[in-house]
């Protein structure tokens, strides 16, 4: 999907988030400039004509054939918002493995999710929501509660239906019928269960500033450093404190990530020679 194509530099291929729309790009492509060329990887599940796929190897590989019709060789310029940070690290693995070079893997507020779901406990969880609860106005405390039961028992059922999912559909590469479409829960599946190799590459990881680095937060970033130990890992700590995980890609907080990203591209490709 062309976001924002044209422009001198080298494209920037913009992953989906588990919502599987590449959209929300769209503030970001504006806010580097006319001259940044940025086309998105849509999942093609939506809408319910296509499967969706049956793994993140598999979404990477197909993704892979996208962007080479846009851009036939390297260096590669992948972006991941969310979920697509983690497909984004596939894609930069397989470019890799075929001898292409990639610049730099940008990981928006990314989690490794395999890595992240195997180590992350339930009495983990439990804090981490505690941890937020008391950090909330009071309005929005009895929402947060009704949301989080909600998606416990979600959790308790999703097991028995992904079982079904993906022998009875993706296994088989056929769309899901209609009442069992959800892009979403089956791109958190898909995440939950790639376990992400190691990766020598460049990649930075660009998140929401605190003062105090909460344990959630350092979690992710110290399984990324361990992921990426052979290759070059850094992290951009925004100055947004009012952003929040929804709202980093939209204005006026993107204008922090742009500069930043903008910076790290500049800086990868002069590595590279550019």
């Amino acid at each position: 999907v062309p976001i924002q194509p044209g422009g001198g530099r080298i494209p920037i291929f913009c992953i989906h988030p588990p919502e599987g729309e590449v959209l929300i790009y769209r503030e970001l492509a504006a806010t580097l400039g006319g001259d940044q060329a940025c086309y998105g990887l849509r999942d093609r599940g939506l809408g319910g004509t296509k499967p969706q796929f049956a793994s993140v190897e598999a979404m990477a590989s197909h993704y892979i054939d996208e962007m080479r019709t846009v851009q036939p060789h390297g260096p590669y310029l992948v972006l991941g918002f969310c979920m697509g940070g983690v497909v984004g690290l596939e894609i930069a693995h397989q470019l890799t493995q075929a001898g292409e070079t990639v610049a730099l893997v940008g990981l928006i507020d990314a989690a490794p999710l395999g890595h992240f779901t195997m180590e992350y406990t339930v009495k983990g969880r439990i804090r981490d929501h505690l941890e937020e609860f008391r950090r909330l106005p009071g309005r929005r405390k009895a929402p947060f509660v009704w949301e989080t039961t909600r998606n416990v028992a979600d959790r308790i059922m999703r097991p028995y239906w992904w079982r079904f999912v993906r022998r009875r559909y993706l296994e088989k590469d056929r769309p899901l019928p209609k009442l069992l479409q959800d892009v979403v829960a089956v791109n958190f599946k898909l995440g939950q269960q790639y376990v992400a190799p190691s990766y020598d590459g460049r990649v930075a990881l660009f998140r929401i500033g605190r003062e105090v680095e909460t344990e959630a937060a350092a979690k992710r970033r110290l399984l990324w450093e361990k992921l990426i130990e052979r290759g070059t890992f850094e992290v951009h700590d925004l100055e947004v404190p009012a952003a929040t995980h929804l709202t980093l890609l939209r204005r006026p907080h993107v204008t922090a990530l742009a500069d930043a990203l903008r910076d790290a591209i500049d800086k990868a490709l002069a590595d590279d020679g550019r």
